[in-house]
Order: C-alpha cells, then sequence, then structure tokens
C-alpha cells in the first residue's frame, strides 16, 4: 500500500487533471505512482480506474489523449472492466486512424514527398506549417494515431474483450489502410480478425482421418500449424495421426511459452483448403473459407521443408485449440469426397 494512500482511481483523475494544465512534472509524478499502484489494485479497483479514463476518452484532443488509451488498456488486460471504456476507446482509435489517412491524402496534393515520421515529434511544427489551420487536426492525427491504436493491444489479447469489442468491421478497414505507417495498426489488424469459439474440420488425406476442433485465440498460420501438429499426432490406436509430435518448446512457443525458442520450428503439413488452395503460413485462421458454417483444412505432406522462429505473434494472448471429436471413418470419408484436390503452389507464393 502506499504511503499516501491514494486508490487508483483518484491517480487516474491526477494524471488526466495534469494532462489538461500540461503540467509536466505533475503529470510524471502521478504516472509514476500510478503504475506502482496498478500492482496492488484489485480487479475492483482497477475497474473503478478504467471508468475514470473511460469518461475522459471521448473529450480529450488526440494529441494529449495517446497516453491515456495506453494507459486504459493496460488497466483492462490487467483485469479491469472494459464496459465503461471499449466503446469510446474504439471510436477514438477508429477516429484517429481514419483521419491519419485523410491526412496522407492531403500530403500527397500538396506535393511534399516522403511522409513525415509519425514518431517524430521534432516535425510536428514545420508539418503544421505546410497546412491550413483547419487541417491541423488531420497533422495531431497522423502524429497519434499509433498511440491510440496502442491502446487496443493489450486488451484485445483477452478473449472477453475481443468478444465485447464494438465497432469491429470500422476498425478492420481503418487499421488495415494504416498498416504500412502504424505498427499498432499493423498488429492490430490481426487481433481484430482473431477467431474464438470457432468450429474446425481438419481432414488427413493420406490416412483418411477426420476431426472436428474448436479454435480460439490464434495470431496466424504459423501458430495454427504448430498447434495442429501438437494435438492430432499421437496414438493412431486413438485416432490420432502417426509422425513425430512437434518439440516441447515448439509448443510452449506456440502457446504459453517464450515465442522464440531455441531451435527453429518446423512444419509438418502442407495446409490446404476445402477448395485446394494452399493455406499460407502467413495468413491467419479467418482467412480460411468455410464450408456448412464450418472452416475446413486438409493435412497433406509438405512439399519441401518449411521453417519458421516465432511461435506466436501476440505474446500475451493464450490460444485454445480443441479436439472435440475424432470423426467416424464414413463421415470423414465423406468430407474428403467434398473437398478438392491441392492446387500447384503460385511460382511468387511465399517460402513459409
Amino acid at each position: 500500500m502506499r504511503m499516501d494512500g491514494k486508490a487508483l482511481p483518484d491517480l487516474c483523475a491526477e494524471v488526466l487533471d495534469a494532462l489538461t494544465r500540461r503540467d509536466d512534472h505533475a503529470y510524471g509524478t502521478a504516472f509514476e505512482a500510478l503504475a506502482q499502484r496498478a500492482d496492488l489494485a484489485d480487479e475492483a479497483e482497477l475497474s473503478a480506474a478504467v471508468a475514470v479514463l473511460g469518461s475522459a476518452l471521448a473529450g480529450i484532443s488526440l494529441g494529449n489523449g495517446g497516453d491515456v488509451a495506453r494507459l486504459t488498456g493496460e488497466l483492462v488486460y490487467r483485469g479491469g472492466d472494459p464496459t465503461p471504456a471499449l466503446a469510446p476507446l474504439a471510436l477514438r482509435v477508429a477516429d484517429a486512424l481514419e483521419r491519419a489517412a485523410r491526412f496522407v491524402t492531403r500530403w500527397h496534393e500538396l506535393g511534399d514527398g516522403e511522409l513525415p515520421d509519425p514518431a517524430d515529434p521534432d516535425s510536428i511544427p514545420a508539418v503544421l506549417g505546410r497546412l491550413p489551420a483547419a487541417e491541423h487536426g488531420l497533422a495531431e492525427a497522423w502524429f497519434s494515431a499509433d498511440p491510440w491504436s496502442s491502446g487496443l493491444l493489450l486488451p484485445l489479447q483477452r478473449p472477453a474483450v475481443r468478444s465485447q469489442l464494438p465497432h469491429r468491421d470500422r476498425l478492420i478497414a481503418v487499421a488495415g489502410a494504416g498498416a504500412e505507417d502504424f505498427g499498432a495498426a499493423f498488429w492490430l489488424q490481426g487481433l481484430l480478425r482473431v477467431l474464438d469459439d470457432e468450429p474446425l474440420v481438419v481432414l488427413h488425406r493420406e490416412t483418411g482421418a477426420g476431426y472436428e476442433l474448436t479454435l480460439g485465440g490464434v495470431g496466424d498460420n504459423f501458430q495454427l500449424h504448430t498447434l495442429l501438429a501438437a494435438t492430432l499426432i499421437g496414438d493412431p490406436a486413438h485416432g490420432l495421426l502417426p509422425g513425430t509430435p512437434p518439440h516441447p518448446a515448439w509448443i510452449a512457443a506456440a502457446t504459453d511459452g517464450d515465442p522464440q525458442p531455441a531451435n527453429t520450428i518446423h512444419g509438418q503439413f502442407n495446409l490446404v483448403d476445402a477448395h485446394g488452395e494452399w493455406i499460407w503460413n502467413e495468413g491467419v485462421p479467418a482467412d480460411i473459407p468455410a464450408v456448412d458454417g464450418r472452416r475446413v483444412v486438409v493435412l497433406d505432406p509438405p512439399p519441401y521443408p518449411r521453417a519458421w522462429n516465432t511461435g506466436r505473434g501476440y505474446p500475451l494472448m493464450r490460444p485454445a485449440l480443441t479436439l472435440d471429436r475424432v470423426l467416424p471413418a464414413d463421415e470423414a470419408a465423406r468430407w474428403l469426397a467434398s473437398v478438392a484436390p491441392a492446387s500447384v503452389a503460385p511460382v511468387s507464393a511465399p517460402l513459409a
């Protein structure tokens, strides 16, 4: 407990007040105290603090609010109730990214060539000097879209937050458009497409085996590849696939261990969809097309060695891949009869 006894909501109010007054010293003092108190706060105190910050998110300026957005996301990730803050945070992130996109268009209309570095605050005066006063808000968005977007990165690694997120389609559109310019938008677009409680049918063409699984919290198909091997390779007497299971360090990297194991992760399949198109590891499970309401993955032998270094792209997001049912032979055969043979990979295809 801090000697002054200040609770987290009070410290959040002090941070907001210091930001409003542009008092850097008071801001730094309050923020340091807040960081210390957050380590001691229980769920109720975290939730009360999120409510304080959430009430400020709608009205604070984009230029002043990046730290508030990130702080809100941190407290939600720690266990605070996201309800008071998630809608205003999502709306402000979408607005910042949309305005930043208009800034890009306007900058190119001015013929000023290379875009300014959005992480370089020293360039702000020169940028404002190139724009009429009425368009200064576009520049403000350009320099603040990344920290605002960062506010969603931690909380969206919790499934309960993902399930509540409003304005998802709008965010997907603007995060995709901003992914080249803002690192946070790049990672945000991936989180926005994460599937939870998603039914999956997996077929092994060589043996004729089939499985029903439920997928959640998987960030990309590299991770899915490892998890499928870890879940389905085992004792054929129990309906599982022959082969060597992934190394425990690879499984840990794909679940809750060090995302970058000491040894390179190796793939054991070629993933193909129901239409015969290759499922690239660089993609995400949401890219896999559904058939009769279920996404279908066909496991074929790998046509060449595949290896990668990182087990999961979102270190704090815990995946779930559960084997619900081994399909009876006749049911698996019907599924396999309905899927197309694997296509030949395009020449320009990725190597992983």
